[in-house]
Order: C-alpha cells, then structure tokens, then sequence
C-alpha cells in the first residue's frame, strides 16, 4: 500500500487510472447517454489519489474533466462551460473531485501509519525475543567470568536502554560505602537511578552518558567522569561504550565497561596540588632571595639578621639601621654577635650600659626567646640617643635548632614625644573641662553617653556608669525630659549642631539651668565618630536677665510715669494759650509770648513722645499700623509737622518729589515721624538762613528719601555712632546747647521696623549733612491712605453736649473754656463717682475723661457708663498722661472710642467731637 516514490511512475500510473475510466465509460456510453458523464472519471481520480499521490491525482481530474465534457457532455467534442448548466456541471465535478483526492489521501496516509506501526511492533517484539534467546542461552561460565572481571561492564539490551543489565562490578560502581548489599537480582540501570554525573564540571543528562551514546550507534572511547551516589559520595569513572548490532547490522543495544579511577584520581589529585604547593613555595623562596636586598633597603625600620650557629655573625643589615647606627656597613657585617653589641649602643632608657645575657639578640640567639616590644636607648658614636623600639625572633631548622635571629628596631622618639605632648593635652583639656561649670561630656557616633566630667557628675550626684548612654535623662527637669531626649535624637540623625537649654537637679535638691552645646566629630572620609560638648551653668546670668528685666520694667514704668506727670501740667498751658490766642484783638507782644509757650509745649511733647517711642522700638514692642501709603503723604505730614522750626530758622525749603506716588507698606504717622525728625534735625543744626532739600527718587525696588541741609556737618568717622541713643557730635552738642540725642536712634529704629535703612554722609565739619532713607517699594497698585487733609473734616460745626472729667483742676477748666468758645455746653467734674452721676443727669454727647482720677478711675467710669442703657450714644474720649500701647489697648478694651494724650491739640478734640453725632 506503499505509494510508488518515482515521479515518473506516479504520473503514468495517473493517466492510466484515467484511460481506463474513460474507456470504461466509453464502452457504457450507449446504455446511459448523457447520464453520469463523470462517474468513472471520480473513479479514477480516486484510485490515482489513492495510489499516486495528490500531484498524479489533480493532473487525472484535470484530463479526465476535459476528455469527459468533450466526449460525454452534449454538444460533443466542445468544451463550453459558459452556459448555466455547463457552469453547473463544471462546480459539481470539481468540489467531487476535490474531495475525493482529500478523503482518498487521508485513508492512505492513515493505512500506511497502521501498517508502519505493526511492522515496529512486529520487530520489537522479535527483538525482544532474540534478547531473550540470548540472555537464556548464557551459560553460568560466561557470569562467573564476568563477575571476577574487575571492571564493570555494562550491557542495554535494547536500543532506548530501558534494561541495563551489569556484573558485579558494575553493581558495586554504584553502590554507596556502607553499602553491603551485593545482589545482582536489580537491574543495573536501577541501581544508577538517583545518582548525578559530572564531566569537567557540566552536569551530564542521561542522554549524554556513554551507554546511551552507544546504543544511539556511537563509540565512546576512554572518557572520564564523575558520578555522585545518593548519599554524597563521589567517585572517578573511566571507560569506554560501543554499540551492539544485529544481524542485520542495526543496532539493537549497546555495551561499556568502566573502571573505578577513585582513588588513583585522588593520588592524582594530591600530587598535583603538592606540585602547585611546592612550585610556588619555590617561586615564593625565589621572590624572597630576589627582593632581600631591596627590602631591606626601603623599609622604614633597622633590620639586622645573624646566623652561622654558634659562631653567630652578621648576615645582613637595612639601610635605614645603618643611617641609625652610625656606622658603615663594612663594619657590621659580617662581625660576630659579641663583637657588634657594643657599638651599636644599645643601652637601657635610664641611659646605663646592660650585661651581654640582657641584650635581645643575645636571648633569641643562645635561650630561644620571642622578645617582643621592648623599649630601649640607642646612643650612636656622636652621641645621639633614639628611643627604640625592638623586637627579635629566633630562626630554627627543622630539627628546632637555632640557626640565627632576626632583630627589628624601630625609631619612636618623636611617638613618644607626641605621645607625652598628648598626656599633656589630655591632662590640659581634662582641666579646662573640670574648671567649667558642670564640664564637658562626650558622646559616641549614636549619642550614647561615654564620658561626663567630675563637676557634671557631682552636681547630679551621678556615677559615669548611671550617666552613660541615656542615663544623664533621668537628672533632667520632667518638663524637660522627653523634649531634650527627643531633640538630642533628631539631632544625632540630622549631625547638626547640639544647642539647648534646659534644668538638670542637682544634689541641693535644686534646678539649674544648663545651657548646653556640642558638635559633631567627624573622621578623614566625613563620617561622624563621635560628639563632644560642654554644659554651662547659666544660672548668674538667668539672675542677671530677670534682674534685667526687672530694671525695663522699672524703667518703663518710671518713663511712662514720668511722661504723664509731665504732660499733666502741659495740658492746661496749651490750653491757656489758646484762649489767650482766641481772646482778641491780644496785644502783639502777648500773641508772640502765646506762640513761644506753644512751641515750646509742642516740643516738649514731642520730646516725651520720642523718647517713649525709643523705648518701645529698643524692645520691638512698638506696634505699626501696616498700610498701603503713597511718600507723598507721608511727606506732607512731615512738613506740616516741621514747618514751625523751618520758619523759625528762616530757611529755604525745597522739595523735588519725583516719586511722590511711590507706595510702600508702613505705618503713615510712624513714617511722617521719621521724615520729620530728620527735617528738624536740619532745621536745627543749620545757621538761621540756611537751605534745606528734601527729594524723594524711585529705585528698581525702594524709593529713596533724602534730607540735605547746609549745617554744620560731622566728620565721617562720626557717622556710625549718629544712630546710637544719647550719641551726639562734638559740633552739634555746641550748636544745639545739649539736648538728649535720641531722634535719630528713633529715626534708625523706626525705619528698620518698616524693612529700609538709613544712612547718614557729611563732607566734614561746616559742610553740611545728607540723610538718605530707603524703603521697598510695595508689590501692588491697590487704593493708597489718603492724605493727611483728605482724612481730617473741617473745624466748626453744631456744637455738642460734652463732660470733662479731670482730677486735674486747671486742664479740666481750661479746656471747658476752650470748648465753650467753640459754641459746645460743657460741664466739668473732678472724680470719677461726679462723672458717673453728671454722666446720667447731664446726659453729655461726648465725655473727655481723664484715666488717673482718685475713688473711682477713668476705666472704671467708662466700663460703667457702657454698662447703662444710656451710655451706647457717648463718645467716650480718654485724655491722660499715658501714651503706651498698653494703655492704648487698656481704653480700647474699656469701651474708650478714642484715646488723646496730653497736651492734646485742641483741633483734633475738636475734630473728634464734631464726629459724633448729637443726641439732641
């Protein structure tokens, strides 16, 4: 059923099937006409699909379609496949013909398959009958010559070696050492199953072993292996493999014998390794011999060999224990021991020469010691002495005889030196440490505690072994305990610096205040080995600071108390002045007196004013009002403010101010009160007639303010000290008869708080001043302040109901006369019990208290008169003495709508009461 391999053949055999189809048909064609034209036509392809192939077959169909159409399709003798029947016709015969070399193929292929597999069965079943055969007729004599071969022969019956079958030899290959079970009823090939095979290092697959190489028809000769039992152990193989063949010269098996090479590879194997050794301990001698000399010539220490038992002579010495020595290598080698101890001047390091027995080289030489590390003095022939550290070991045979000796020597006069320079230091730092208070500590690279000095320790009244690591915690303040811990340990992780304060208890039972500081130790590469600091006992200076703060509030309170019984009495002058101003026609020479007393209360104001503002600016206490302010308004407030001593003086003013839009972020009366310092400045310290310029100038990012003047100038050594409180120059001290020297501080003050900076130049002395304050520009255009004008109404107007409360007789009748000249009702009372009752009787528009009143103060009176359904509608004006920001926030919390300090300008009062609304 095998198709025919020639092509030709299969081809002809085709066409064959085909004639004879058609002849067939030919023979029928009178019985059945026109029908079934095609039928013995299939026949045949099937028969050629069948026997010849898919080629033979297609070229059938193909004749056989032509040959039937024109012999057995009407019209006959055409072919004419255009018409719906012959379209039909040709479709049918090719999806018949198709199918059939499809189905007629695969049937063939299926049968030969079924035919190929019964003949291999059929062969291996007589292959394993010709096996059998063989193993029976072994004879008992071909097993016992098998089994006393020493080496193991291995046997695959068939070809895939599914039976292995061996000797004993070949069992004992396999079988571990303790083993004892020699039994040959197992397969060989079992025996081999859970073992592991190795060549030149490669784990070797069954595949790849020399048996089934063989049986895949190769020969193996003399190949070496390794093969690993199941219980470990290794063993060395060597053999060959061959397959086996039949009859028919296939091959049916294969054979190999291997031989046990263990213990010779182990030989082997220890020889090699005893060469390498001693090639290389060879090389290693040869080195050694080779590199003496050079060895001894680079090494940094002395070096002198002796040998020659007993007669023990110098063999050899380095070039550096030469220089040493002192003397020329001639006359050290090659001398006897006892001849060389002695100008090598070696001598104990009290300086006195040692018996012989003492000398090392001696004791390594005649008793065998290991002298190891021992100082001693060499003194050369010039006298030179070297501290020395010396080291000498004997040189045995292999019989232990001493043979010779080494002795090193090794120059440590400058270790030694440095070595007591850092006792020294040690002994001197551990002194500075001691002598400061609670002393110094050191700690390791994760912050535990190594060492804490004696002071510390007797102040807590710790052992250094409680202290260690994180035991000095438990002296802390229990406030303090777990914030220090905590910051030391996120200190320890960051490296930075160590700087905390905080309360340790001492043995008094006390809490000290302990500032403590330390840094990081760091190595050559960077990396923290360590930390050291020290404690400071801070408790004399925290006495100091409360001390200190004592005294500013002392301070504070003698400023402010002394301001308001200073302005106590200047409310009624200013007051009386400005009646005498408003009774008319005054007499001229009265008009010029009222004006003097007026200037010279507004000075003195101002004066208390500065000098309370110094204060609160030198303890950032002073509060700005932040707003958005052009300069120009500020600088119209300092002029208005100014104008009095510019006309005083009689001098020229002129103001180029061409960034008067410029805004800046800043408090505008703080500002207005710097501008107007440094204008009275230079109206003061300018002769009568002089020039003044103020110019206000836009930079990339501040405006520029100056003030020259044509005065009398400083030297410019003089003007770091301008800006220091109570500092003046030598000339302007003789110009202005003395004075505080406190508006600049304030100026310095005022406007670093505003984020710019002032400075001050002068030519020298008589050649004027400048003064240039700088202040940053503000980011945006928003809606500024407006000016001092536009923010102030109008003097006059109705007039109002008002009560004046002042224990202080003449301000308060003062001013009630002011306010009546202005059209107002006004009622006085002098106690604050009198102001709460006029208060409800009179039921005043507005009340003008004073704070300091006796029985019953101003606070009191507001919050009381707040109190009332009736005291909602009053302005409540405060008009004291205090002028502090405690004060102020005092009055704003007592119910106060404004807060005036003495001596108040009349026309602000003024302004203030025409604000309020009346009641009637």
């Amino acid at each position: 059923m095998n198709v025919i391999r020639r092509p030709v053949a299969r081809y002809a055999m085709a066409l064959g099937f085909m004639a004879a189809a058609l002849a067939v048909r030919q023979v029928l064609d009178p019985v059945i006409r026109d029908r079934l034209p095609y039928a013995s036509v299939l026949a045949a392809v099937a028969a050629a699909a069948w026997f010849a192939g898919v080629g033979p077959s297609l070229l059938a169909a193909i004749d056989g379609f032509v040959a039937g159409y024109g012999l057995f399709v009407y019209p006959y003798g055409q072919v004419d496949v255009v018409g719906v029947q012959g379209l039909a016709m040709s479709v049918l015969y090719w999806i018949s013909a198709l199918s059939i070399m499809a189905l007629g193929r695969g049937a063939h292929d299926a049968a030969r398959r079924a035919a190929v597999s019964a003949r291999e069965a059929q062969e291996r079943g007589a292959a394993l009958a010709e096996t059998e055969r063989r193993l029976a007729e072994r004879s008992d004599e071909d097993e016992t010559i098998l089994d006393l071969m020493p080496v193991g022969v291995f046997h695959a019956i068939d070809q895939s070696c599914s039976r292995v079958v061996g000797n004993r030899a070949a069992h004992e290959l396999f079988a571990s050492p303790d083993d004892t079970s020699r039994d040959r009823a197992a397969p060989t090939g079992d025996l081999a199953l859970g073992c592991r095979f190795f060549q030149a290092g490669r784990e070797l697959s069954m595949e790849e072993l020399p048996l089934q190489r063989a049986a895949r028809g190769e020969t193996v000769k003399e190949q070496e292996f390794e093969v690993m039992l199941g219980d470990g152990t290794v063993k060395h193989l060597f053999g060959s493999a061959g397959p086996l063949h039949d009859q028919d010269g296939r091959v049916r098996g294969s054979i190999a014998a291997l031989m046990d090479i263990t213990a010779r590879r182990t030989v082997e194997i220890e020889l090699e390794r005893a060469k390498r050794e001693a090639e290389e301990q060879a090389q290693r001698l040869e080195r050694q011999a080779r590199t003496l000399d050079t060895l001894l010539e680079n090494v940094p220490e002395g070096i002198l060999m002796m040998t020659g038992a007993p007669d023990f002579r110098v063999i050899a010495l380095s070039r550096h224990g030469r220089e040493m020595i002192g003397l020329p290598e001639e006359e050290i080698i090659g001398r006897r021991i006892g001849e060389h101890v002695h100008p090598l001047g070696l001598c104990r390091l009290d300086g006195t020469v040692p018996e012989p027995e003492e000398i090392p080289s001696y004791r390594a030489l005649f008793k065998g010691e290991h002298v190891q590390s021992e100082e001693w003095m060499m003194r050369t022939r010039e006298g030179t002495e070297f501290r020395v550290m010396v080291r000498c070991v004997p040189i045995r045979d292999a019989d232990g005889a001493i043979v010779g000796a080494v002795k090193c020597w090794e120059d440590i006069t400058r270790q030694k030196a440095a070595e007591e320079a850092l006792r020294r230091s040690e002994a001197l730092y551990r002194a500075i440490g001691e002598s400061i208070d609670f002393g110094v500590w050191v700690c390791d690279a994760d912050g535990r505690n190594v060492y804490s000095s004696r002071s510390y320790l007797e102040l807590v009244g710790m052992t250094q072994e409680e202290c260690a690591e994180f035991g000095w915690g438990d002296a802390l303040h229990p406030e303090d305990r777990e914030r220090t811990i905590a910051a030391w340990k996120e200190c320890v992780r960051t490296g930075s610096d160590w700087d905390i304060e905080h309360r340790f208890r001492g043995v008094d039972g006390k809490w000290h205040p302990i500032l403590a500081r330390g840094v990081p130790v760091h190595d050559a590469e960077g990396h923290i080995i360590g930390w050291t600091g020290i404690n400071l006992d801070i408790s004399r200076l925290k006495l100091a600071e409360e001390r200190l703060r004592e005294a500013d509030r002392r301070k504070d309170e003698f400023l402010a108390t002394l301001a308001h019984e200073l302005r106590n009495p200047l409310a009624p002058i200013r007051n009386a002045v400005h009646l005498v101003q408003h009774k008319g026609p005054p007499d001229p020479e009265l008009l010029w007196a009222s004006r003097i007393i007026d200037r010279q209360v507004s000075q003195m104001a101002r004066l208390l004013d500065d000098l309370l503002d110094l204060s609160r600016v030198e303890l950032d206490k002073l509060d700005l009002l932040r707003e958005r302010v052009t300069i120009g308004a500020v600088l119209e407030s300092a002029l208005e403010t100014s104008r009095p001593a510019l006309e005083a003086g009689r001098h020229t003013l002129e103001v180029s101010l061409d960034a008067a839009d410029a805004v800046v972020i800043g408090d505008h009366m703080r500002l207005a009160q710097v501008f107007a310092n440094l204008m009275n400045n230079a109206a003061k310290y300018t002769d009568s007639g002089g020039h003044i310029q103020v110019t206000a100038r836009r930079d990339t990012t501040c405006v520029v303010v100056r003030v020259r003047d044509n005065g009398i100038g400083f030297r410019p050594d003089e003007s770091a000290g301008l800006f220091e409180m109570f500092s003046q120059t030598e000339s302007a001290r003789a110009k202005s008869g003395g004075g505080l020297g406190i508006g600049l501080a304030l100026v310095r003050g005022l406007v670093e708080k505003h984020g710019g900076k002032v400075s001050a130049h002068s030519d020298g002395p008589g050649r004027g001043s400048e003064f240039a304050v700088e202040l940053p520009l503000a980011m945006s255009a928003e809606t500024t302040r407006p000016s001092s004008e536009e923010r102030l109404p109008a003097l006059g107007g109705v007039g109002r109901r008002v009560l004046i409360a002042d224990d202080n007789r003449d301000a308060a009748d003062s001013l009630a006369m002011l306010l009546r000249l202005r059209g107002h009702e006004v009622q006085t009372v002098h106690d604050g019990h009198a102001a709460l009752a006029a208060a409800a009787e009179f039921a005043p528009d507005a009340a003008v208290i004073d704070l300091g009143m006796p029985g019953l103060g101003g606070i009191d009176v507001a919050e009381r008169i707040r109190g009332e359904p009736w005291g909602d509608g009053i302005l409540l004006v405060a008009l004291t003495g205090w002028g502090q920001q405690d004060d102020r926030r005092r009055t704003a919390d007592a119910g106060f709508d404004h807060h005036l300090v003495k001596p108040a300008d009349p026309a602000e009062l003024e302004q203030l009461l025409q604000s309020s609304p009346a009641r009637r």
